[in-house]
């Protein structure tokens, strides 16, 4: 499987998880629409292309702006690019990416470490290359998704208001796994 191809059935997976459009007040993100949330297009700002509808401000009708393609081209850049997905394995860059989007790249960075049994910093190094690429690719799987499961059960235990989520999270990270096997 190449990069592409790889990138390609990700986001498709992705899409399928994001929906079209939210405003949970339990939500951390806030008011969102295809995963693009207010606060991460704030994050972005008006010159990292967080101002979707270019009038200067990003508010609110810039989520309602986003589409299909800028969400993609977005979440291309943000958790594909930028974290360097390409230097793991397509299938690992697979999962890694779907985590991105989902829970930051800091944190799918150190369950990616927990699950290589490396440095769980959050800081992606030779380190943690080196122990990925000492792994078989079906144990960092079942490793990476089981460390997915730990964090999304600790979120919801810790913080009450997040528990409504955890049945998705959980369905969604069993989907990615489910994925990441077939693609082997």
């Amino acid at each position: 499987m190449t990069y592409e191809e790889a990138f390609e059935k990700a986001m498709a997976h992705v899409a399928e998880w994001e929906g079209v459009y939210s405003n949970d007040k339990y939500d951390a993100g806030g008011e969102t629409k295809y995963g693009i949330c207010m606060e991460f297009l704030r994050d972005l700002g008006t010159r990292g292309g967080g101002d979707i509808n270019h009038d200067g401000v990003v508010d609110h009708r810039d989520v309602i702006a986003v589409t299909r393609q800028d969400a993609k081209e977005i979440f291309k850049k943000e958790f594909w690019d930028k974290p360097r997905l390409e230097r793991f394995h397509p299938i690992v860059a697979m999962m890694m990416f779907d985590s991105n989007v989902n829970c930051g790249c800091r944190q799918t960075n150190k369950l990616l470490q927990r699950a290589v049994k490396a440095a769980d910093d959050g800081i992606i190094g030779p380190k943690t290359i080196a122990a990925a690429e000492a792994m078989p690719v079906s144990q960092i799987i079942a490793r990476f998704s089981d460390q997915r499961r730990r964090f999304y059960n600790g979120l919801a235990a810790n913080k009450p208001t997040q528990k409504k989520f955890l049945k998705g999270w959980l369905n969604r990270t069993n989907a990615c796994e489910r994925l990441a096997v077939k693609c082997l």
